[in-house]
C-alpha cells in the first residue's frame, strides 16, 4: 500500500505529463508543436475538461515509472489519424516497445545529421539506417525532446536527394546568465544566478536546465525554467 507522500508524488508527475501533452498540442510556441498540434494531434475533450479523470486513468491503467506513456500504437492499430490522447488510443508501454515502434514506423522516413555549425554531414533513408548515434535519441531531437544525439543535430528531410545543405543551429543559453524557474502557469517560483547554481540547488544537470531555458526541451521533470530577462 502506498503512502500519501507517494500517492503525491505519482500525481505530480501524472500532472506533469498531462501539461507536457497540452504545451505539444495546444502552445504554438512550444518548441514540438510543430511534430503535435501543427499535425492535428489533440487530446480528448474527457481529458482536456478534467486533468482528475487523467490522473484516475493513469491509476487505473497499469501506470508505472518505468513505462511511457504511449498514444502511436493504438492509433495506429485503430487507424485514427491525426492521432489523439483518449482512454481509446493510450496506453503505458515500454521504452523498448515505444522505440521499436517507432523504428517499425520510420522506414520510409529519410533524416539528416548536422554538424555544429548547421553543415549537413549524411542523409539517411530512415533512423533505422542511421549510424553513430542512439536511434532512440536521434527521435528525441527530431521531435524537439532534445538538442543533439551523438553530437549531431537531426532533421527529417523528403528524401537524401532533398536534404538541406544547412539549417540554422538555435544559440544555446550561456551559462551565466539569470534565470527564474516557472510554475505551468508561468508564475515565477525560483530564481537564479545560472543554470548551474540552479542545478545544485535543485539536484538537476546544469546543461539539461539550459535545454529548457535556450527552448531544445519543454521542461526537467516537471520543472519550467526561462532567462530572467526574457
Amino acid at each position: 500500500m502506498i503512502t500519501n507522500s507517494e500517492k503525491s508524488k505519482r500525481i505530480q508527475k501524472h500532472l506533469s505529463r498531462y501539461v507536457q501533452i497540452l504545451q505539444r498540442c495546444y502552445n504554438s510556441e512550444c518548441k514540438s508543436y510543430k511534430n503535435y498540434g501543427a499535425k492535428g494531434i489533440t487530446m480528448c475533450d474527457e481529458w482536456l475538461n478534467s486533468p482528475d479523470k487523467f490522473i484516475s486513468w493513469c491509476e487505473s491503467n497499469g501506470y508505472d515509472e518505468t513505462k511511457v506513456l504511449d498514444k502511436d500504437i493504438l492509433c495506429d492499430q485503430l487507424g485514427i489519424h491525426p492521432k489523439i490522447y483518449s482512454p481509446k488510443t493510450c496506453k503505458f508501454v515500454t521504452v523498448e516497445e515505444n522505440r521499436q515502434h517507432m523504428l517499425d514506423n520510420s522506414i520510409y522516413q529519410a533524416i539528416a545529421s548536422y554538424d555544429k555549425n548547421g553543415c549537413l554531414v549524411k542523409a539517411y533513408k530512415s533512423i533505422s539506417g542511421s549510424n553513430g548515434a542512439n536511434t532512440t535519441n536521434i527521435s528525441r531531437v527530431i521531435r524537439g525532446e532534445r538538442l543533439t544525439a551523438g553530437g549531431l543535430y537531426w532533421r527529417n528531410v523528403n528524401s537524401i536527394e532533398e536534404a538541406p545543405k544547412n539549417i540554422s543551429i538555435p544559440e544555446p543559453v550561456i551559462y551565466g546568465k539569470a534565470i527564474i524557474e516557472i510554475d505551468n502557469k508561468g508564475i515565477e517560483i525560483g530564481r537564479y544566478s545560472n543554470c548551474v547554481l540552479a542545478g545544485e540547488a535543485l539536484g538537476l544537470r546544469p546543461s539539461s536546465i539550459s535545454q529548457v531555458v535556450s527552448g531544445h526541451r519543454n521542461s526537467l521533470y516537471g520543472k519550467f525554467f526561462k532567462l530572467a530577462n526574457g
